[in-house]
């Protein structure tokens, strides 16, 4: 246990796309993203572990958008929640 650790071996994985579209269909609920890229992904152990992913994408209105979130999933895999989001248009 203990801080983040970065893990760019993971960034094509495809349970981290899987938790990327999750978050993005959880979070931008009637907004999604196109041509997305996961950009980062770091991972700690505490409860589960944590995911923390960062992405870019294409907003509807055509502006890029990037977030970072954490998602939890526990140690049996079964449950995944949105620890924290943030997103930001430029």
């Amino acid at each position: 246990m203990g801080g983040y650790v970065d893990r760019p071996e993971l960034i094509s994985d495809q349970k981290i796309q899987d938790l990327t579209s999750y978050a993005i269909g959880t979070i931008m609920r009637s907004n999604s993203l196109s041509n997305v890229k996961i950009t980062g992904v770091q991972t700690q152990t505490v409860r589960g572990t944590n995911y923390k992913i960062d992405f870019i994408g294409d907003a509807a209105n055509g502006q890029q958008t990037a977030c970072q979130v954490v998602i939890n999933v526990d140690f049996d895999q079964t449950t995944k929640n949105i620890l924290q989001s943030q997103c930001q248009t430029s």
